[in-house]
């Protein structure tokens, strides 16, 4: 069953431009002692972890061997995509490998799976997860999130291609792959 989240242009951004002065913010406070400020002005006590990241240990980062086989997986995927930009990140929002993309998108589209999924479970959604977000001209960001021994790993995808239900679940399907053929992957 398919899932559909409708998020406007404008809101992304301006969560993209959020967590671009955050991270600006949290490089000043490593330099100085002064408090980091988020975009609306206050004094914050610093970036709090992702709820997922508080409920456990933070798993060790996947090792080279894998990142091996996300690159060849992103290679296939742009020849059967198109996409503009690509990655693949863990549940803190750090990219494991990247095509083309940026920081801030890596973290808003990983910082959106977990909010979709947390929606999910409040309101008992079926569904796996996938998250297909318009971004006006700039075409489609498309979030594949998978559960593996590293907790979520999100493939993110930007296209200016509609991608099909079945062609988005193909697509889920073999990033879960890349994860179950070292024996690595936890269902989901």
């Amino acid at each position: 069953m398919s899932s559909l989240l409708w998020i406007e242009p404008r809101d992304v951004h301006a969560l993209v431009g959020r967590l671009h002065s955050a991270k600006a913010s949290s490089a000043v406070r490593a330099g100085a002692a002064e408090a980091p400020r988020t975009s609306d002005g206050p004094a914050v006590d610093g970036p709090r972890p992702a709820a997922s990241a508080r409920a456990t240990a933070p798993p060790a980062k996947p090792g080279k061997g894998l990142a091996a086989e996300l690159e060849r997986f992103l290679d296939e995927g742009r020849r059967e995509t198109g996409f503009s930009s690509a990655f693949v990140a863990d549940h803190e929002g750090l990219a494991v490998t990247a095509r083309g993309a940026s920081e801030p998108l890596i973290a808003a589209g990983v910082s959106l799976v977990e909010r979709w999924q947390m929606f999910r479970d409040h309101f008992g959604l079926p569904g796996d997860g996938r998250l297909v977000i318009e971004l006006g001209e700039d075409g489609r960001l498309v979030m594949v999130p998978a559960e593996t021994p590293w907790g979520v790993m999100s493939l993110g995808l930007v296209t200016t291609k509609s991608l099909s239900s079945d062609r988005l679940q193909a697509i889920a399907h073999a990033f879960a792959r890349v994860f179950a053929e070292r024996g690595e992957e936890k269902t989901t």
